[in-house]
């Protein structure tokens, strides 16, 4: 079996599937997460496009973080060999061309491997870097329809390739050499990056773990700060409602003396007549 670019990214499980009638569904949530996680950690993302000038054939070699633990530094190596058709030139696009792929992420040794070494999609020179039983034994629990499905790094990596069209565009594009032993040498094999899996869940569950722990302190502190000042606030009423209202003092009071009823001098007058 062959896919190309386009094919891959539009419907990689195949006419007559079971998963055509939800793949636009499909599509549209790898499309929204890969989004979401281009933003979040959009500096993890690597490409280094090679050409093989003996064959004329390209390799894009994809650093693509892990969605769980792309804080933990964990990313996963993705290749995708892009063969040129029969009577391509340079202005053949390469969406046109078919491609093979390799990627070290577990859900892919887990759930595709096989599928993609049956069919002879696996990159010949980079299968010692998988798990052997990933590629012989069926993945009967995990893909038991023998579907391509929409496996996520290496969708992630096509994505990331048409949303930056410069990297298509031309074939005469600058590319580095192609060196097949130097990328062989820094590839991470399946057993590696297994346990770099591991480890980095467990450091993200460690930071998990002490973030709830600070929340829970700052929590704690802030609730014992507003207990303390209520408590001022209620002594500080009391103790202002038992202080005794102050009395007028009068000892220092001047009294004012009421004048003398002044005698009338026509009462007077009126006496001595009688007399």
């Amino acid at each position: 079996m062959a896919l190309t670019m386009r094919q891959f990214l539009i419907n990689p499980t195949g006419k007559g599937s079971a998963s055509v009638a939800r793949r636009d569904r499909i599509r549209a949530d790898m499309e929204a997460r890969y989004k979401k996680l281009y933003k979040s950690a959009r500096r993890k993302f690597i490409v280094r496009p090679y050409i093989d000038k003996t064959t004329d054939n390209l390799y894009f070699w994809f650093k693509i973080p892990s969605e769980d633990y792309y804080k933990e530094d964990l990313v996963y190596d993705v290749i995708i060999h892009f063969i040129p058709p029969a009577n391509y030139n340079d202005s053949t696009p390469l969406d046109k061309f078919t491609i093979n792929v390799f990627s070290n992420s577990p859900n892919f040794i887990f759930t595709y491997a096989y599928l993609f070494n049956s069919d002879d999609m696996i990159i010949n020179w980079l299968k010692p870097k998988l798990p052997e039983k990933s590629l012989k034994d069926k993945p009967v629990t995990r893909n038991p329809d023998m579907s391509y499905g929409f496996e996520k790094s290496i969708y992630f990596s096509l994505l990331y390739l048409s949303d930056h069209p410069e990297l298509l565009k031309s074939r005469k594009l600058n590319k580095l050499k192609f060196n097949k032993k130097q990328i062989l040498s820094s590839i991470k094999t399946g057993y590696q990056k297994l346990e770099e899996n591991k480890q980095a869940r467990k450091k993200h569950l460690e930071s998990e773990k002490n973030s709830l722990k600070n929340k829970t302190k700052r929590i704690i502190d802030q609730t014992q700060r507003n207990f303390s000042t209520s408590k001022l606030t209620s002594q500080t009423h009391t103790s202002k409602s038992n202080v005794k209202p102050k009395t007028k003092n009068t000892s220092n009071t001047t009294s004012v003396r009421k004048p003398k009823k002044k005698i009338s001098t026509t009462r007077k007058v009126s006496t001595l007549r009688r007399k």
